[in-house]
């Protein structure tokens, strides 16, 4: 036999599975990393979403406005400052893709001197406010809280 130079069909085949094995592994990890991606959005409009949510609250409880408006939908302060929950849809009441559901409690922060003679109850000026956002879809929920000054 001469010295023939070449791959035989067995190397090549070897390769062929090699390559396959290769390209099945790339796409397996793109197509996790796209699922990722989707999610990571998902969680970040139900952050954003329970922060809107907490920012108007805490921008209008320590007025003395009745009510608010969130994502076209109503919300009393009046209820939230004598601890109640509200439920809200985002992006709105008919397109429900989170569901947004704000508690309001009294605290137990207790009190604080200010002077020597002088303290000042923290129970009455704050309310421990949380913000549960919840995806309708999957039902994976983020849940925001703050003390809020409601006097």
């Amino acid at each position: 036999m001469r010295n023939q130079k070449g791959l035989t069909l067995i190397e090549v085949m070897g390769s062929i599975v090699l390559l396959g094995i290769a390209v099945l592994g790339i796409t397996y990890i793109l197509q996790q990393s796209s699922i990722d991606t989707k999610s990571n959005e998902k969680t970040d409009d139900a952050v954003v979403a329970a922060r809107n949510v907490m920012e108007e609250i805490k921008s209008k409880l320590k007025s003395n406005v009745a009510d608010t408006t969130v994502y076209g939908q109503a919300l009393s302060l009046s209820n939230l400052r004598n601890r109640s929950s509200a439920t809200l849809y985002y992006p709105s009441s008919t397109d429900r893709r989170y569901e947004l559901v704000v508690h309001s409690y009294a605290t137990s922060l207790g009190t604080v001197p200010i002077t020597d003679t002088v303290s000042s109850n923290l129970d009455t000026i704050f309310r421990r406010v949380t913000v549960t956002s919840k995806e309708l879809s999957t039902s994976k929920t983020f849940e925001l809280e703050a003390y809020i000054e409601y006097h």
